[in-house]
């Protein structure tokens, strides 16, 4: 791959994440703000993005489901450990570096089959 290509997935990349909901929300819990319910719903439907599928419902304190979700992707959490929120984000950062969109896209399409509605 070269720099240029490099560079244009970068960009792709870049583009991608502002345009996904769901990244935005996952932004938002992040930095201490609070997400309504029917924005997680919409944002589910639509997002791209299983990275921030499974730290959303890890932010959202719904760790049964983060666990479900991170194990669809190949990634096994203890919730157990104090650390496991921070210890996840490395897993999928990990996980997720260097996949295809269409990767990612198949991975976000088999957690949404698995888990529907992750605001109830």
């Amino acid at each position: 791959m070269s720099r240029h290509d490099r560079q244009d997935r970068a960009e792709d990349t870049a583009q991608r994440e502002v345009d996904d909901p769901l990244v935005q929300l996952e932004r938002r819990l992040r930095d201490g703000q609070s997400v309504d319910v029917q924005d997680v719903r919409r944002a589910w439907r639509t997002s791209r993005y299983p990275r921030a599928m499974v730290q959303v419902l890890a932010q959202r304190r719904r760790s049964d489901l983060a666990v479900r979700a991170a194990s669809i992707v190949g990634i096994d959490v203890d919730p157990s450990s104090p650390t496991w929120r921070e210890d996840l984000e490395a897993h999928l950062f990990e996980r997720f570096f260097g996949l295809t969109f269409r990767e990612t896209d198949a991975l976000a399409e088999e957690i949404r089959r698995a888990i529907p509605d992750p605001s109830v």
